[in-house]
């Protein structure tokens, strides 16, 4: 069996989000974020244009999918930011949960702005590649594919000389660690009102610095002045 990483493209954006969805079934992200049936057609087929209509609007993201070249199945994706310049804080406004209303909404919203300040405060407007996810159909994990779908941003992130920035899973770990992501201290904190009942959890972060730097340099680089 056979695997290769290429970018996405359009007429495939229903096959990458079938990989998506099969990943993270019963997960909070889907819970929170996609509070539906996510494999009623109605649903899909709304995603897929709204998936669409971001990507003809969109310069900084890119979408990576990852072919089993025997049955040309799509057996995972990834999706990163690359900001290879700085941004204002005009370009980097908290993102709006458009698609969802009510309490719904306001759960939704909740969980991104979570992320989303942590993010800034460790990052700003500052040049970085940022990993939005990285997604393995199940019957495919555990086979090199997530690595496979990590490195496309890595080498991004390289020839930028920039750090890769990432919320990880517990389970994701140790293979961001096997690609020199190291695990910084203080997650994003989720608390009950966006993980429901009683619980919380924290959210690990992982930080991956070009080869001409190392760990030992993010605080420096992280405290440096932004736009």
């Amino acid at each position: 069996m056979t695997f290769v990483v290429l970018p996405a493209s359009i007429p495939e954006i229903r096959e990458v989000y079938d990989a998506y969805f099969a990943a993270f079934e019963g997960e909070l992200v889907t819970e929170v974020l996609f509070p539906w049936d996510v494999n009623n057609n109605e649903f899909r087929e709304g995603h897929t244009n709204h998936t669409l209509g971001y990507w003809h609007k969109d310069n900084v993201q890119y979408t990576f999918k990852c072919i089993d070249t025997e049955s040309g199945e799509i057996v995972g994706m990834s999706l990163w930011d690359v900001y290879w310049r700085e941004r204002s804080e005009d370009e980097r406004r908290l993102p709006a949960v458009d698609w969802l209303q009510g309490q719904q909404k306001e759960r939704a919203q909740k969980f991104i702005q979570a992320f989303w300040e942590k993010k800034e405060a460790l990052v700003g407007g500052k040049k970085h590649v940022y990993c939005h996810v990285v997604a393995v159909h199940p019957k495919y994990q555990r086979r090199g594919v997530g690595s496979m779908l990590t490195k496309p941003g890595i080498d991004i992130a390289e020839q930028l000389r920039v750090p890769v920035y990432l919320e990880a899973t517990d389970k994701a770990i140790k293979m961001y660690s096997d690609l020199g992501f190291e695990k910084l201290r203080g997650g994003v904190h989720l608390g009950p009102e966006i993980v429901g009942g009683q619980d919380h959890l924290e959210a690990p972060i992982m930080v991956r610095m070009p080869a001409s730097l190392d760990l030992a340099n993010f605080s420096q680089w992280a405290r440096r002045s932004s736009v």
